[in-house]
């Protein structure tokens, strides 16, 4: 977004504001308004930020350039231009008329700090810091870098090659076996080495250390595992009741098989309690084991004997009934929707198929009434 020079009426002023903060009225003499902001004003005019109308404050002003600057440093420069002479679209003072920089009188723009950034001296940078800013730049800009002298090195020396050895070598030998067999003094220390000996108990050391840290961030790892199954126990404990409080007696009959279908769509409370309990049930880890224990502790085998899941082979429907309904949903609760409906479903259909063959089932009991038959044969026989 780029900047213009503009006077204020108010004070005689040079200032650079942001485009997006003047409206021009006349654009003859390129006069209008300029919001200005009232605190961190240098900072909010690098920023360009959009003018608040509600808080920042509206003053008269004039546009002296028809320069439209896009960068920050430019237009100050063209602002400070602005307050000796109308001619601030030149950036060298040098190439400036001479004219054009004597300042007339009653024409001169005051130089002294404006009302507008008086009134906020503690909340803003002042203006004279930064005219101090820019001169420093503007002194660091015009001093010339010295350059580094350069330094010829000498040239390396030339030797001729000579017949005869410099030295004698029989006689630096002996020199250097003569200073071999110099023994080291009495009052320098020598230097010890660890052994290997040393080196692997400082090892070993290090070993059994690391093995206390691990053996104590173990015991600590133990004691948060003990908390934690302490508080699933506890939250086991205040299930609240039990299945026999909530179904007092398994179910034997049709009859009461009817009732226990009443009472399941009529109380949704008794239906969650139900679910809710047997769904803690301590089964098996497999399905088989969780749906087998979870059937045999609501039914009987004698009646499980007389439903088959689809109703086949002349046996009542247990699918379409609620307390199948019931089941499942504590079954998928138990084991955390882990398997497929139709593998529960499958699994059910197996209790009730093998429901007859166990203690209670109807095969059950003809099987022990053949076998009492047959041993009471087999007495009289003996007797007779």
């Amino acid at each position: 977004m780029p900047y213009s020079v503009v006077v204020f009426d108010s004070d005689n002023s040079v200032d650079t504001a942001p485009t997006s903060w003047i409206s021009i009225e006349d654009e003859v003499e390129k006069k209008g308004t300029c919001y200005w902001p009232l605190k961190n004003i240098r900072q909010k005019i690098k920023d360009q930020q959009i003018p608040d109308k509600r808080k920042w404050s509206l003053h008269d002003c004039r546009v002296i350039s028809d320069v439209v600057y896009q960068d920050y440093k430019k237009a100050r420069k063209a602002s400070k231009r602005g307050e000796v002479t109308s001619n601030v679209e030149s950036e060298d003072e040098a190439s400036l008329p001479q004219d054009s920089l004597i300042v007339q009188a009653g024409s001169t723009r005051t130089t002294n700090i404006p009302a507008r950034y008086r009134d906020h001296e503690s909340s803003d940078t002042s203006e004279e810091e930064e005219n101090n800013e820019e001169t420093c730049e503007e002194n660091q800009q015009k001093t010339p870098k010295q350059k580094t002298p350069t330094y010829e090195l000498p040239k390396s020396p030339t030797y001729e090659l000579s017949k005869s050895p410099m030295y004698d070598l029989q006689q630096q030998s002996q020199r250097m076996q003569r200073d071999a067999q110099v023994r080291p003094e009495e009052g320098l220390p020598l230097l010890k080495r660890p052994g290997r000996k040393e080196q692997g108990e400082t090892i070993l050391s290090q070993v059994l250390d690391q093995m206390k840290t691990l053996e104590s961030q173990v015991e600590s790892m133990k004691l948060t595992l003990d908390k934690v199954a302490a508080v699933i126990l506890k939250q086991d404990e205040e299930v609240g009741e039990s299945l026999e409080e909530v179904l007092p007696e398994k179910i034997c009959t049709v009859t009461m098989m009817q009732e226990l279908e009443t009472r399941l769509k009529e109380d949704g409370e008794f239906q969650k309690k139900l679910i809710n309990i047997l769904s803690k049930l301590r089964g098996g880890v497999d399905l088989a084991s969780v749906v087998r224990d979870q059937m045999r502790s609501v039914f009987t085998n004698g009646l499980m004997s007389k439903y088959s899941l689809t109703g086949q082979k002349g046996k009542l429907c247990f699918m379409d009934t609620s307390s199948c309904k019931t089941i499942l949903r504590s079954i998928r609760r138990a084991t955390k929707d882990r398997f497929k409906i139709k593998d529960l479903e499958y699994e059910i259909a197996e209790v009730l198929r093998n429901a007859p063959n166990h203690p209670g089932g109807a095969n059950y009991v003809k099987k022990n009434v053949a076998g009492k038959r047959k041993r009471g044969m087999v007495e009289e026989e003996k007797e007779n």
